[in-house]
């Protein structure tokens, strides 16, 4: 019989958070089998995701010597576009008049 992992046992062989295996799992880049509630990834597919990884990351490794225009990478290899998040706050924004006179 083949070896099962849990999402746990995953989490501290890759050294990270639980939550990342599990959002892995939900997203299909890690395959495992819900059992209920419960998560089991075999032996064989944990293999593939790690191989998988290690392709993607020299593919990444390989695409850092490309110079493209308006990006910046950060030490792992991600592109930023340098977009910023809206301004969302609504704190200093005056009040509608309702028609009232002020007391």
């Amino acid at each position: 019989m083949e070896k099962v992992y849990t999402p746990e046992e995953i989490a501290g062989h890759l050294q990270v958070q639980e939550r990342t295996v599990y959002t892995w799992l939900r997203s299909g880049r890690l395959k495992g089998a819900k059992l209920g509630r419960l998560w089991r990834i075999r032996a064989s597919d944990y293999e593939a995701f790690l191989e998988s990884s290690t392709i993607n990351s020299r593919r990444n490794d390989d695409e850092e010597t490309d110079d493209d225009a308006g990006t910046a990478r950060s030490a792992g290899g991600s592109r930023r576009t340098g977009t910023t998040k809206p301004n969302r706050s609504t704190k200093h924004q005056p009040r509608k008049d309702n028609g009232k006179e002020p007391r």
